[in-house]
């Protein structure tokens, strides 16, 4: 399970960050952000054509093929226990806002004086009302290039208020009600996870991965 880092206290605005990103669009990306679901085929046709169109993707950013190969092996098998269970688009749905893009990179900044970490993505993610992240563990671009430079961690930062409903869970632990600014480190960058809402308001949770 994650172990207690720190709070960010007084270095982040929280309020003021997520008010400047409240109504912006974020950035669905379960493999591929531009391919939708559809619950019209069978699940692992959608699932199959996800993960072959991002794979085509990843050769197009000159990405390292048999790592990614591999990635979208396992990820297939993921998303595949998603549709087995009867998952749907409706219900599984979250966005990403990025450092720098959609809010003040003064944020990525706070966290590097925090963790003394060079970062590699930073990102809040936003679950609505009645959406769920299932069970899984992320896929990042290829990390073998920043593990050759120092290790790769991860931290979680709960931003807003506590708000009933909201669940961010581990394998070992399940966490809500926490306040604001309070920092857990992961025990591994892919750790299996998920999130759910269950509350009536828009669920925020700040990502730090970086490296030292």
């Amino acid at each position: 399970m994650p172990s207690y880092f720190g709070n960010t206290e007084d270095l982040i605005d929280w309020k003021s960050v997520l008010e400047s990103i409240k109504d912006k669009k974020g950035i669905y990306d379960i493999y591929n952000p531009e391919l939708e679901y559809d619950d019209s085929k069978p699940a692992e046709e959608t699932a199959a054509e996800k993960l072959e169109v991002d794979m085509q993707r990843m050769l197009e950013e000159n990405k390292d093929k048999d790592y990614f190969g591999d990635i979208v092996k396992t990820a297939r098998k993921v998303l595949g226990a998603w549709w087995d269970v009867g998952y749907k688009k409706s219900e599984v749905y979250w966005e990403d806002f990025y450092a720098g893009e959609h809010f003040d990179i003064a944020v990525q900044d706070a966290f590097i004086k925090l963790t003394g970490e060079t970062p590699i993505r930073v990102f809040i993610t936003r679950l609505l009302p009645g959406k769920v992240a299932p069970m899984h563990f992320d896929v990042f671009p290829d990390l073998t290039p920043y593990q050759a430079l120092g290790e790769v961690s991860r931290y979680t930062c709960f931003v807003q208020e506590p708000q009933w409903g909201h669940v961010l869970a581990f394998k070992d632990a399940c966490y809500q009600n926490q306040p604001v600014g309070k920092i857990y480190k992961w025990n591994h960058v892919h750790e299996w996870h998920a999130a759910a809402n269950m509350g009536l308001t828009p669920y925020y949770i700040f990502h730090f991965i970086g490296y030292k």
